[in-house]
């Protein structure tokens, strides 16, 4: 019976993703690291504007830390010095992912940004991610909701799998959805998603 069950999910989850219209890949920028966010240049006639966010409403990390910026999204995030970041990488036609990982590879961070219908509809999403990890036997350990400074809801998990506990936050990016998770030290990535925010 519970074969049937998770059968039936797997085939929803399944129909559900196959009913999104497939959309081409936009490629991103590479994303650059940056000191932390200071206060903002002098504008001039022909500079671009940079990604920059006051320091005081950002929680810092409690240990030295540099950013990770995605110009495309507007997006920051504060991450250990030290850390290694990986290049961009292109996860079919509806996906992009960023690894930032400690030396050590003890704790890693993905930085996800998926194309899916319905946009900006945060709860849908969140629903569809939750029926996936039921269909693979993970367990939801704690469920939460932050807000931005400037709003924007972001829903934060912490989901039990057969090998180990991982961090997940999930927020709507511009007509996309940001995928944040990790593992390791749940802690240290936790304090790492409190430091995500969208400046453009």
């Amino acid at each position: 019976m519970k074969t049937q069950i998770i059968l039936s999910v797997l085939i929803l989850t399944l129909a559900l993703t196959a009913c999104a219209p497939t959309v081409p890949v936009i490629e991103q920028p590479t994303p650059t690291l940056s000191p932390e966010p200071g206060p903002p240049a002098e504008p001039t006639s022909t500079a671009v504007p940079t990604l920059e966010a006051p320091a005081e409403k950002v929680p810092a990390l409690p240990v030295e830390s540099l950013t990770y910026a995605d110009e495309t999204f507007g997006l920051l995030i504060d991450f250990p010095a030290g850390w290694i970041i990986g290049e961009p990488m292109i996860l079919g036609e509806r996906a992009s992912q960023t690894v930032i990982a400690s030396p050590d590879k003890a704790n890693q961070v993905l930085v996800t940004i998926y194309n899916w219908d319905p946009k900006n509809d945060l709860k849908a999403y969140a629903d569809h991610r939750k029926l996936a990890w039921d269909a693979s036997g993970f367990a939801i350990d704690s469920e939460n909701e932050w807000v931005l400074d400037n709003g924007q809801g972001v829903m934060a998990y912490i989901v039990k799998t057969p090998e180990q506990q991982a961090f997940f936050a999930f927020a709507v990016a511009g007509d996309r959805y940001l995928e944040f998770s990790g593992n390791g030290d749940l802690a240290l990535i936790e304090q790492i998603a409190l430091t995500l925010r969208f400046v453009k």
